[in-house]
Order: structure tokens, then sequence, then C-alpha cells
């Protein structure tokens, strides 16, 4: 379940300027503004709300529990709504990509676009329209750096289909973890008053291991999805539990006052392989 209620939601005015597609007939246009608001507010709500993307709704309570714990001062409201965005935005992505075989390419065009575009009519897709949503968070300082990062995380999407081993895909993953926690870090920076740089490292640790965490889990599901270009060998499998392992341990030590939170993580990832199988 969302921590954060749906009404907390932050849907204010974007920080891009916002264009309404008017290429549409009569009968598709809203009667005002405030109807085109409400639209867009309706959608992300029910995105937000809905169970598949559950453990990417937890995300942002975890990250400002870390905050508290290591005493970061935050705006804790601007905080929780561009890393919901942001995870929102993963979760809907993440399914497309997973389920129904999409490159990502229309996705990764939509973000790096530096407009927003938002109109709940336009029917564009529900990933489409969360790159929409998280656009309106991109600080304006780091806005070019955001982008330039979700690029180099689609070269390492396509870059992790084509590795044959295991020494390549878990660099590959831990990359692809860090440079997602890069993201969560420049779009809540301007939000944190003091020790930025100690967030962000423990977003890159819990980054890497969580995207190890993930493989170990999806194992089978991504080898039957063809996702994985090998199939790794009893060893190889073998390795890939004993990295994870160890790194995970390495961050429970370092970071010894929230195990609970990973291991709440943990609970939710599992729970959610097993609601996707059973669905």
């Amino acid at each position: 379940m969302l921590h954060a209620p749906i009404s907390r939601l932050n849907l204010a005015t974007p920080r891009a300027p916002t264009r309404f597609d008017e290429d549409r007939p009569e009968s598709a246009q809203p009667t005002s503004a405030g109807d085109a608001a409400s639209q867009v507010e309706l959608r992300y709500a029910h995105l937000a709300a809905d169970p598949r993307f559950f453990q990417f709704a937890n995300i942002p309570d975890r990250i400002i529990k870390c905050l508290k714990f290591y005493g970061i001062a935050h705006d804790e409201f601007r905080v929780r709504s561009a890393l919901l965005a942001y995870y929102i935005f993963i979760g809907v992505t993440d399914e497309v990509i997973d389920r129904q075989g999409d490159d990502g390419q229309t996705i990764l065009a939509r973000i790096t676009k530096p407009s927003v575009y938002l109109h709940e009519s336009l029917g564009c897709s529900d990933a489409q329209f969360m790159a929409e949503i998280l656009k309106r968070h991109f600080p304006l300082r780091a806005s070019h750096q955001i982008r330039a990062k979700f690029r180099t995380l689609y070269r390492i999407n396509l870059a992790e289909r084509r590795v044959r081993t295991m020494s390549d895909f878990l660099k590959t993953r831990k990359l692809l973890g860090r440079v997602t926690a890069d993201i969560s870090y420049l779009l809540v920076r301007d939000h944190l008053w003091n020790d930025e740089w100690k967030l962000r490292n423990l977003m890159r640790d819990v980054g890497a291991a969580g995207c190890l965490i993930d493989s170990l889990v999806d194992a089978r599901a991504d080898r039957r999805a063809g996702i994985l270009a090998f199939r790794p060998s009893f060893f190889e499998s073998l390795r890939l539990a004993t990295e994870t392992f160890l790194l995970g341990a390495r961050l429970g030590f370092r970071h010894f006052g929230l195990r609970s939170l990973f291991a709440q993580a943990i609970v939710d990832n599992i729970r959610d392989r097993r609601r996707s199988i059973t669905a």
C-alpha cells in the first residue's frame, strides 16, 4: 500500500511549460483548464495506487526514513513527491519493457524532451504519461544532467541484453542500480539542506545491491522472457547469489541501523514476484 495518502501527491504547477494537444476532436477537449488538471491528477493517482507497483510506491518513504535516521534536513513533501513520481515511472516502464517486449526507445524520447506535454485525453501509454509527470519534478539546474542519465540507463539496458558472461552481467547490473540511484539523488538534491553526499553514496550502494537482488529473484522469469542473452550455469547462478549476499551484508554492516528497511525492501521484491506469477 502507499505510505503517503493520494491526497498528498504533488501535482502542483509544473516547473517546465505544459502544452496541451489541440489536434483532437472538440468532443475530446476538456471544458476548462481545471478539468484537464483534474483528469491528469486522477490518472496519476490511479497509477500510484495500483497494486502492481506497490513495491515502487513504498520506496520514497524508505528513503525519507534514511534521511531522518542520519539527520539529513529536507523538505519531506517535495522529496516524497519527486521520488514517488520517479519510482512509479520506473515501475510502469519496467512492466512495459519486460512484459510487452518494448525496447524503451519511445519512452526515452519522451523523457528527454525538455517541454512537458500533459493531458489525460492524449491517449498516450501509461509509461509516456508518467514520463511527463516525472519531468515536472526535474530541478532546473539538474534537468540536462538527469536527461543525460536517462540516456545512459537506456544504453545500459541494451547492453545488459547482450552480455554473455556472469562477470559482465554483474558489472552491468550494479552500474544500472547506481545510475538509477544517481537520478534519485539529482531529483531531490535541491530539497536537502545538509549531508547531501552521504545520501548519494547510500543510494548508490542500495541501488547496486537492489539490482542484484532483483536479478536473483527474477532469474527464471528473465530467462523465460528472453531478457538474458545467456543461460547461466549452476556455478554462475551460485556466483550471482554469493555476490548479492556479500554486497547486501556489507551494506547492512555499514548502515547497521537500517537493516530492517533493507529487509522490508527484499520482502516486497519477493511478494511482487509471487504476485506476478499468480496474476
